[in-house]
């Protein structure tokens, strides 16, 4: 099992890296588990939490940020990275703005508890970019 967080502000670049990391491992473990006798090999188990998520319409895909709902989407994020722990996924792949040191704590000190290597990715961008790629208005 490994874990990778993503931090950074909005608009810099963290979900989509996220996604492409998430297809490399695909391609990676698929290649490296590959069955000589032409048997279908097992995909990887890669949860992705995000709390943007939580602002998906599960009907038409639009995001629809609300400010008031960011800490319940926020401890839907982290249930979703424990439920990934205690399921045993082999990645967990975690895409937050973490803005403060103190909001990774909880993700670091549960890995480290459960003796899981974690990988911390920092994300920055010219405030123009971030303003550009920025969906929560």
């Amino acid at each position: 099992m490994k874990i990778l967080l993503y931090r950074g502000t909005s608009g810099a670049g963290k979900t989509t890296h996220a996604m492409k990391t998430t297809g490399e491992i695909l391609l990676a473990e698929t290649k490296n588990k590959g069955s000589k006798d032409g048997l279908s090999v097992a995909t990887p188990n890669i949860v992705y939490c995000s709390a943007d998520d939580y602002f998906m319409d599960p009907k038409t895909g639009e995001y629809q940020f609300d400010p008031a709902e960011l800490g319940n989407a926020h401890a839907e994020c982290y249930d979703k990275f424990l439920s990934a722990i205690a399921e045993q996924a082999d990645y967990i792949i975690v895409d937050n703005t973490f803005c403060q040191l103190w909001e990774l704590s909880p993700y670091l000190v549960h890995a480290k508890s459960k003796e899981i290597p974690v990988h911390v990715y920092q994300f920055d961008a010219y405030a123009e970019t971030r303003v550009e790629k920025n969906v929560h208005g």
